[in-house]
């Protein structure tokens, strides 16, 4: 589970969430990550066998990116594709607060000119491809429980969804979906809880397969590790199945407080891409290159090792998130981690 980062100019605030139960619970209609379009792979640059290597990345806009001019967002798709990557998956389009898109039905601040408007264009220039998710509003970690509140939510996701492919869906950069509800199984343990996941899934995934039938909707759950492997494997195996899910990217966790290792987290995989299997279900990873104590970069070891415990069990590897970790647009130590990944690829050649 990860908190929201907002900042204005070179400086973010970091919003710290506490893993209650309660807020836990609240993933329910779980983050929808990469759920494996055709052609997946190939489009986000699958690397050779043997190579563990990142494909994409998040891109988490706040306050401080969104400020940013076409030539930053320029340099900064420059430079994911230098590092091999050609998938972003935008993480919202809009929250309550702004609105990174010209919308006609939302009220939060639109910044001018509008952030996506830079993105797809930066992403079309580098032949990047995107997924993009709608809307999220900080609220639902309170209220998902209230069926009224969730049915206002999937209402006002179709309304921007539909803004959103009405702007961007003629672009060849615009390759499907994701939802920013991430979902955890560890308080959904009962049968009443995994009927409950399943049904919000499919209502989730139905928003989008109405609307473009043929792109893939995603999520990115996370798990907590005193959810056994086993029972965490037959949880999701029921949940995904029939969900319309088509790709999971899997929050591997080590970049949080909650004492998930690299080793940790590769057990975890396992019984995921079984789990996944079994529904017909993709399965990638999303790889935290962050240290929430700080919300500093990680250590290039660590980064190394979570990408050798996780490679056997995925398709391809995305990273939370290249734009505030790893950019060398920013400098500092997120240019010294992407000097770090440079001299890593540099070595497989």
């Amino acid at each position: 589970m990860r908190g929201l980062r907002y900042g204005s100019g070179d400086e973010l605030v970091a919003v710290r969430r506490v893993v209650a139960l309660a807020e836990i619970i609240s993933l329910l209609v779980g983050g929808l990550a990469v759920a494996g379009w055709a052609g997946v792979a190939k489009a986000a640059g699958e690397p050779p066998a043997g190579q563990a290597r990142f494909s994409g990345t998040f891109l988490q806009l706040d306050g401080g990116n969104a400020a940013w001019s076409a030539e930053e967002w320029d340099e900064e798709f420059r430079a994911m594709q230098q590092a091999g990557m050609s998938l972003v998956i935008v993480q919202w389009a809009a929250t309550p607060a702004y609105v990174y898109y010209p919308s006609d039905s939302l009220p939060g601040h639109q910044p001018s000119p509008a952030p996506l408007d830079l993105i797809m264009a930066a992403a079309e220039k580098y032949g990047f491809s995107v997924l993009l998710g709608p809307y999220l509003d900080e609220r639902w970690w309170s209220q998902y429980m209230r069926e009224e509140f969730v049915a206002e939510q999937l209402a006002i996701t179709a309304r921007v969804a539909a803004e959103l492919y009405a702007r961007y869906g003629s672009s060849p950069a615009f390759a499907g979906w994701y939802l920013p509800y991430e979902i955890n199984a560890t308080p959904l343990f009962t049968t009443a809880g995994r009927r409950r996941a399943g049904e919000l899934l499919r209502r989730a995934t139905g928003v989008f397969h109405r609307l473009t039938p043929d792109r893939p909707v995603t999520i990115a759950p996370f798990f907590d590790r005193i959810l056994p492997v086993g029972f965490c494997e037959s949880w999701w195996k029921e949940v995904l199945t029939g969900s319309g899910v088509d790709t999971v990217f899997l929050q591997d966790g080590v970049g949080t407080d909650r004492g998930i290792s690299p080793e940790i987290a590769g057990r975890y995989f396992a019984a995921f891409e079984r789990a996944t299997a079994a529904a017909g279900v993709k399965l990638w990873s999303d790889l935290e290159i962050f240290v929430q104590a700080t919300w500093q970069p990680a250590p290039w070891e660590r980064i190394e090792a979570q990408l050798q415990a996780e490679a056997p069990y995925v398709e391809g590897f995305v990273i939370f998130e290249f734009n505030h970790y790893m950019s060398p647009v920013r400098g500092g130590k997120a240019a010294e981690l992407y000097a770090a990944y440079d001299r890593y690829i540099g070595g497989q050649k």
